[in-house]
């Protein structure tokens, strides 16, 4: 085999070769559906490829559910301080509060080409995701999904009130 050959037969093992995991461990994605601890998903993020472009998923999908460190303690999937609930409420909250600035600062009238608008200066994922979301639900009227829900007041139930 001439070098050229042990050459191109090593360049193509690099370039086609491999998953960014492990072979034979179970895939970031299973694992975090399956409800895995930080330290396991920390693990397998850590044995990954660090030139993947799955370590930006895995990074957000750790911080949905306030994965910080491999000691945090695990919370539900996107939970009030999840990057998309931040970003949802951040945007409803923009979009509400004068539609028809955010329509002209856009450009257009259409919702979604406005969601979009404001969304394109996120990042891909949860924060994308959460801000178009967050715009849309605001420019259609409808309520932040993260608001809290208030319990009736004793003035508003039968019997009660001063």
């Amino acid at each position: 085999m001439t070098r050229f050959s042990v050459l191109l037969v090593g360049l193509t093992f690099f370039a086609c070769g491999g998953t960014s995991e492990p072979a034979g461990s179970p895939s970031f994605g299973e694992s975090f559906d399956a409800g895995a601890l930080c330290a396991e998903l920390f693990d397998i993020r850590n044995s990954a490829d660090p030139s993947s472009p799955e370590i930006a998923r895995m990074n957000e999908q750790l911080g949905s559910v306030g994965c910080l460190s491999s000691d945090s303690v695990r919370g539900p999937v996107r939970g009030d301080s999840s990057v998309y609930a931040i970003s949802y409420k951040a945007s409803h909250m923009t979009c509400s509060h004068d539609p028809q600035e955010t329509y002209r600062q856009a450009g257009t009238d259409d919702p979604e080409k406005t969601a979009a608008w404001l969304a394109e200066g996120s990042r891909q994922g949860e924060a994308y995701d959460g801000t178009y979301e967050g715009c849309l639900d605001g420019l259609s009227g409808k309520p932040n999904r993260f608001a809290p829900t208030e319990p009736a007041s004793a003035a508003t139930e039968p019997g009660g009130g001063l």
